[in-house]
């Protein structure tokens, strides 16, 4: 029999269909007009009375070069990254969604809190019903809390392969908030596979790769606002898994046991198809003697970005849409889903690499032909053409942050303070995290403690990764998890409803402290759906302690935080009140994780949720 996660797979690769299905478009073309990215042309009245900012998506398949190779790239509107979505505190944004698009879809508009709208959250399965193609859905929500945000799909790999954008809510006070600046610039960077994700998902997912059970495929590269460098796409054979490293500790035992090998499986050749298109650098045009502040969003699949400007100071003052105190640095590091906004002064006229680089020691392999620096080019000043390019080299990252090199992502720059952990030896210790919020309620005391613990499970069609010994499977068809909740039914593990959301029920109201332990492996960037969270611990080893010990005092406020990478375990503290009545997701933002099966569901206020009329329904009716 074949398993049920190896069968979608199929169907989502038979779906996503052949290349000459497909209008080839221009990089040019893809790219669109993003001259709106700049706050300058957007000439957005922030004072403006509250209104409604009405937005209308089309949703379609087409083959672009985002670096040097043509592939199969999700557009809205006919662009990616998509339009931005703008609006004030107060304001009513509405989206209409038109999937025209083979696979059926859903939008998340990623760190809006979406108070008393859990049904516009977009995160299919959970809280609607999948748009189907040719379908369509409109979300309509409050702009709530001021701050830097984006949009994706919330179905499958969708947002890997194009479907994403910025999302910017302005505050009446913003000036107030922030350091004064002249202007902004909206800045979209992640990583880049020149292989679309659904091929990469039959080969990683099933139990053709198992050798590489647990191993995400690696990207072949990055972007800044969608141009990319990255010119080929390595794929590696299954015939040889890489050696074991033998400072790991050997895993859990396999909740399943190992069946033997397949003699009949197929063994796949490395790839490494390389493309011709010619090498194009995303363009900043600036003026002199001004200061810009950079939104920097990662809407990236699998790695960090270490973002830098050479010769030049970032100073930050935004995370995750929270104010922070200004903190100078040569370099800022954002895990896939977080935001940060910095603000650069141009006082050096000429022409600058802007830098956005991988995180290598994420990597769990590097292709022959991956492109670890994304670069756009900074220019301004009197006399500097528009297309004058720098004198440093592009591979001289030493000269241009000091003699530091951070090609492999790790560790600070020299003089940055380092983020000390909580111990049990250390029962009072301040905010462990560089960043303090400005502006930020403070943590109240805890009313209930979720205790998490990861694991891996090894199973017929290859490996799962385990929340509680249970993994999050994609919910394809049927009513969402919410409609359940509407209808008064009982949802969470108790009752046996609840293992394929992995649902955990919360007390009304309740403040809750969330431990997340891992037993070894690699980072996760934890997000919350519906909710900004105090950061209270992160280290390496075994949380041990009572979550009462915590001085929280400064704790960061944000949506997105990581548990450290780590080959002894590592583990992450969060506090987060349960006020938003819904269904929520909890997941690792590292998209092959999730898919996985890294994610839980909080479960709040359900007798609220039973008085609301969910939209959408009709979509429920349809195949997936």
């Amino acid at each position: 029999m074949i398993p049920l996660f190896t069968l979608l797979l199929a169907a989502a690769w038979a779906a996503f269909g052949a290349a000459q299905e497909y209008p080839e478009i221009s990089r040019e073309a893809l790219l669109g007009d993003q001259s709106g990215y700049w706050a300058s042309a957007r000439h957005f009245d922030t004072q403006a009375p509250a209104q409604v900012r009405e937005y209308h998506f089309e949703l379609s398949v087409a083959l672009a070069p985002v670096g040097g190779l043509v592939r199969r790239t999700l557009l809205t509107n006919g662009i990616s990254p998509g339009p931005l979505i703008e609006a004030n505190v107060g304001d009513t944004i509405t989206v209409h969604v038109l999937n025209s698009m083979p696979n059926a879809t859903a939008v998340h508009w990623h760190g809006v809190r979406q108070v008393n709208t859990n049904f516009m959250d977009g995160a299919a399965g959970f809280t609607q019903c999948a748009i189907p193609p040719g379908a369509s859905f409109t979300y309509s929500f409050a702009a709530v809390d001021s701050g830097t945000y984006w949009w994706h799909s919330h179905y499958e790999l969708q947002y890997s392969d194009g479907l994403y954008g910025g999302l910017i809510v302005h505050a009446k006070d913003d000036a107030a908030k922030v350091p004064a600046y002249d202007d902004d610039l909206l800045v979209l960077t992640g990583d880049v596979y020149n292989t679309p994700t659904p091929a990469l998902s039959w080969r990683f997912f099933t139990g053709l790769f198992r050798p590489y059970a647990l191993t995400e495929p690696m990207p072949d590269g990055g972007h800044i606002n969608g141009v990319s460098q990255a010119a080929c796409a390595y794929v590696p054979t299954n015939a040889d898994p890489p050696p074991p490293d033998p400072a790991l500790p050997p895993p859990p035992p396999p909740l399943v046991p190992l069946p033997p090998p397949d003699p009949n499986r197929p063994i796949f050749a490395a790839t490494n198809e390389c493309g011709d298109h010619p090498t194009t650098y995303w363009p900043i045009s600036a003026e002199a003697d001004k200061t810009y502040r950079l939104r920097l969003v990662n809407v990236g699949t699998h790695n960090d970005m270490i973002f830098s400007i050479d010769n030049h100071t970032l100073t930050v003052i935004e995370i995750d849409a929270t104010p922070v105190e200004p903190y100078a640095t040569s370099r800022v590091r954002i895990a896939v889903g977080q935001r940060a906004s910095v603000l650069v002064h141009t006082d050096k006229p000429g022409a600058h690499w802007v830098r956005s680089v991988l995180g290598l020691n994420q990597m769990a392999y590097v292709g022959p032909g991956v492109s670890n620096t994304t670069l756009a080019v900074l220019r301004y000043g009197d006399g500097v053409a528009t297309d004058a390019m720098p004198s440093l080299s592009a591979d001289e990252a030493a000269q241009s942050t000091g003699g530091f090199v951070y090609g492999d992502g790790g560790g600070a720059p020299p003089g940055d303070p380092e983020q000390p952990t909580w111990s049990d030896k250390a029962p009072a210790v301040g905010p462990f995290t560089i960043y303090r919020p400005v502006g930020a309620p403070p943590a109240p005391p805890s009313t209930q403690t979720v205790y998490t613990e990861l694991g891996v499970a090894v199973v017929p069609d290859g490996a799962r990764i385990t929340v509680n010994n249970m993994s999050w499977t994609p919910h394809e068809g049927g009513p969402p998890a919410l409609a359940a909740i509407q209808a008064g039914q009982e949802v969470g593990n108790a009752s046996g409803r609840g293992t394929q959301f992995n649902i955990v029920n919360t007390d009304a109201g309740a403040v809750i402290d969330v431990i997340i332990q891992t037993p070894f492996g690699a980072a996760h960037p934890f997000h919350l759906h519906g909710h900004n969270f105090w950061v209270l611990a992160q280290g390496m080893g075994k949380f041990e302690g009572t979550t009462n010990q915590i001085q929280t005092e400064g704790a960061m406020y944000r949506d997105v935080a990581v548990v450290p990478a780590s080959k002894t375990g590592a583990y992450l503290v969060l506090r987060f009140r349960a006020d938003n009545p819904g269904i929520w997701p909890f997941h690792c933002h590292m998209q092959w994780h999730m898919m996985f099966g890294l994610l839980f569901t909080l479960e709040s206020l359900p007798d609220v949720v039973r008085g609301w009329d969910m939209p959408g329904r009709e979509l429920c009716a349809y195949g997936h």
